[in-house]
């Protein structure tokens, strides 16, 4: 591109035209891909709404049948001691890990 635009320079008749062609396909190919970015986020976008509204209620019950195993939730909701956020949390990593050690889950009491 810099020798074209030095011959455009040089010789305007002979080089002038491979340098506007040149930066016209440089402009035309910044725009495309300018627009299949744009596409692009806007489908992962439209996606990821898509997926979370249509997984959300499925892996929501799916946790509750979990902690119902586990014995942190029951009908009414959480089970009597698992308000805290903080007492969840850590009895859910220790859960976890017994059950990560091969334990069935009913060996693994809270």
């Amino acid at each position: 591109i810099i020798w074209s635009l030095l011959g455009a320079v040089l010789n305007p008749n002979a080089y002038l035209a491979y340098a506007t062609g040149a930066a016209t396909f440089l402009a035309y190919l910044n725009q495309k891909i300018s627009q299949l970015h744009s596409n692009y986020l806007d489908g992962r976008e439209r996606t990821r709404q898509s997926l979370r509204a249509k997984l959300h209620p499925i892996l929501q019950d799916i946790m509750k049948k979990m902690l119902a195993k586990a014995g942190f939730y029951d009908e009414g909701g959480f089970a009597e001691g698992f308000q805290d956020k903080k007492v969840i949390k850590s009895k859910a990593i220790w859960f976890l890990s017994c059950t990560r050690l091969g334990k069935k889950i009913a060996e693994c009491h809270i």
